[in-house]
């Protein structure tokens, strides 16, 4: 069993990595905490390309480098929120071009501005494309501020920890057993 200045140690190292720096490296551990597609299960829609997913998922792992079940969720929720993100662009992308087509001829700034006002004006795509990229934006940039307090939260306990650690069986002062030499 570890002692607990093996464990202190060993965590202010880990706080030190920087993660693997070459594309070699890179390439390397890309897919480590990867176990399974069950987040890509769960957010992919019928037709959506699994492997883009899996890419983007991949690359979330890599920078976020989770070390614990806490932080590998948060980075998944970070995968799925910049996915729905994604669709939801695509989505807006072909609702407009759809609504272009329908305008009458002309310039395609003004088609495309008569498309928007149709769709603003008479439908709720808009606004609820709208609603979930805020969403979504938010709650992506919740997952990365979670993460940066867990982790600000772990270095301050081991700094905490390192400070006052004492090896067992030590005393602050120097001899328990001597009078206190302050005098009266």
């Amino acid at each position: 069993m570890s002692t607990e200045r093996k464990i202190l140690s060993s965590r202010a190292n880990g706080a030190k990595s920087l993660g693997p720096i070459t594309p070699e490296g890179k390439e390397r551990c890309k897919m480590n905490a990867l176990r399974h597609g069950l987040c890509a299960e769960v957010v992919l829609l019928d037709g959506e390309r699994s492997d883009a997913f899996e890419e983007l998922h991949a690359e979330i792992l890599a920078a976020f480098q989770p070390t614990d079940i806490n932080e590998l969720k948060l980075a998944e929720v970070a995968t799925a929120s910049l996915w729905r993100i994604a669709r939801g662009w695509e989505y807006e992308k072909r609702i407009m071009n759809k609504e272009i087509r329908r305008q009458p001829e002309g310039l395609a700034a003004d088609r495309a501005g008569d498309a928007f006002a149709e769709l603003a004006d008479n439908h709720r795509s808009l606004d609820l494309l709208l609603r979930y990229d805020t969403k979504f934006e938010r709650q992506y940039h919740r997952s990365l501020h979670r993460l940066e307090r867990l982790r600000e939260s772990r270095a301050r306990n081991i700094k905490i920890s390192e400070r006052t650690y004492r090896p067992p069986n030590s005393s602050p002062f120097n001899d328990v057993n001597e009078p206190n030499p302050v005098k009266a």
